[in-house]
């Protein structure tokens, strides 16, 4: 179970250096797989459990849709400035589509 969402590229006065996270909790294969794809690329800065971490306070998707059922279960977070023109969205398609393929079981 993968569920995707955006970040916005500044917090709080602070410049988030990350094009892209990976968020995981239990299924740190799948997560360290992906995020591994996606940093194979030399351009990209992906962070692991960056900008953001699961937690059972702020998380439902992940816990509840995935880990709770058994399911191996990530969130991806991509910078929406990256996501600002269709080329971007283009470009994140594509990245994560290999991504996802390279840790297909």
């Amino acid at each position: 179970m993968i569920s995707i969402h955006s970040f916005s590229p500044s917090y709080l006065g602070a410049t988030r250096p990350w094009h892209a996270g990976v968020l995981y909790n239990r299924c740190t294969g799948l997560g360290e797989g992906i995020a591994d794809a996606l940093a194979a690329d030399s351009a990209l800065n992906i962070g692991r459990n960056a900008p953001y971490r699961i937690e059972a306070e702020s998380d439902y998707c992940v816990l509840v849709h995935g880990e709770a059922r058994a399911l191996p279960a990530v969130l991806i977070e991509v910078r929406n400035d990256q996501l600002a023109t269709p080329e971007g969205v283009g470009a994140w398609t594509a990245r994560l589509a290999d991504a996802f393929v390279s840790v297909a079981v």
